[in-house]
């Protein structure tokens, strides 16, 4: 069912959850002059007596949230909390290894001149990568719950536990600790937690056709395949992220790419499209309006789908033969002829997601929104 359809359907069963500054409440010049405006107050109480529960979240401490927002009959969540990032100097951050293989043959069969084709499988594993677990990985993985802890059940931390958390006797420096309590505590270190296993095959295959006094035709299709693509935190319970993006960081772990290449080329002339795919994927980002839900065993799962991409880029070439212009191209080529969006993935730039190749709607991994490019330039051979 879609989830939205599901929040009408049930009402007395959903919560909604909705951020103060930016969007109850206008942004001004002065934050402490922030106020709900009237007719959103209105439409909150509204729904306060519609959904099990309304939700207000901020940066602020709760109580300043409250006399913003002006309604008593909602629930608010302050960010009463600490986080801090130690650098390797003070979790003693050990070398990563890793071991890395692969193994490939070319195909050039003489019963059909002008294929050639070649394959490769690779294989890497990473073992203990120095980084820092994000608020996705350390909410929905068991083995990195130990790195959030909300105090004492939520009452509050201590000041024994802030001290032992800052590290502050052992030379750790802090910003100004939040007023009014403080309730959890996130260690974002950076660490020897990420294990990796990564497998696939990459395909190049063209076939040039000769058609005599009609030029040279020629295809070609270049495809990398993950047949595996597995995360770890303690080097034993991996699982697949493969056709997902954002709860790995450093690489995009969609399950294929390819780009299929046609030509021609007669005399001088050369004429190239090129058709890029990139298929549907899950967004594992905390952003992901579908929550990424843990099955049996601990492990994530859901998200939202974000749709598949495909972009035709177009490349015109002359090349001077006679002259002083001899051996020198001239070419026109354009990227995203159609000017086709990249899929909408629910991501915010400098918020959740954006260290995970996401920004602004689009995922940076995979896609642009700069749309149609026109390059005209000249290759001088000296």
């Amino acid at each position: 069912m879609d989830p939205l359809a599901r929040l009408v359907s049930e009402p007395g069963l959903a919560a909604i959850f909705l951020d103060v500054d930016g969007v109850l409440a206008p942004i001004v010049e002065r934050p402490q002059d922030a106020r709900v405006p009237p007719e959103t107050r209105a439409e909150l109480r509204r729904l306060a007596g519609r959904y099990g529960l309304v939700a207000c979240v901020t940066g602020r401490r709760a109580e300043v949230a409250r006399g913003m927002v002006g309604l008593d009959s909602l629930t608010y969540f302050g960010n009463q909390g600490l986080e801090r990032q130690y650098g390797g100097l003070f979790v003693n951050v050990k070398p990563e290894t890793g071991i890395t293989w692969s193994v490939g043959l070319d195909y050039n069969p003489s019963w059909l001149q002008g294929f050639r084709s070649s394959l490769t499988l690779f294989n890497t594993s990473f073992k203990g990568a120095v980084n820092a677990a994000h608020i996705q990985q350390t909410a929905n993985v068991p083995s990195l719950f130990k790195f959030f802890q909300v105090c004492n059940n939520g009452s509050g931390c201590t000041q024994a536990q802030v001290d032992t958390f800052t590290n502050t006797a052992n030379g750790a420096i802090t910003g100004a600790l939040p007023s009014g309590g403080i309730y959890y505590l996130w260690a974002h270190d950076e660490t020897n937690f990420l294990y990796l296993r990564v497998q696939g095959i990459d395909l190049d295959a063209t076939y040039d056709i000769d058609l005599g006094d009609y030029g040279n035709l020629h295809v070609g299709d270049y495809l990398t395949l993950f047949t595996q693509f597995k995360e770890g935190y303690d080097g034993a319970n991996y699982f697949s992220i493969k056709g997902t993006s954002g709860f790995n960081g450093t690489f995009s772990s969609l399950e294929y790419n390819t780009r299929l290449n046609v030509g021609w080329a007669q005399g001088p002339w050369a004429i190239d499209t090129f058709v890029n795919y990139m298929p549907a994927y899950h967004n594992w980002n905390s952003t992901s309006v579908t929550p990424l839900l843990p099955n049996a065993l601990g492990t994530p799962t859901q998200g939202d789908k974000v749709d598949s991409l495909t972009t035709l880029d177009l490349n015109v070439a002359y090349n001077f033969i006679d002259g002083w212009l001899g051996g020198d191209q001239l070419y026109v080529h354009v990227n995203n002829v159609l000017d086709t969006e990249p899929p909408f993935i629910n991501t915010t730039a400098n918020g959740a997601g954006a260290s995970s190749g996401a920004a602004f709607g689009f995922n940076a991994f995979n896609a642009s929104p700069i749309g149609r490019t026109v390059q005209v330039g000249l290759r001088a051979k000296f």
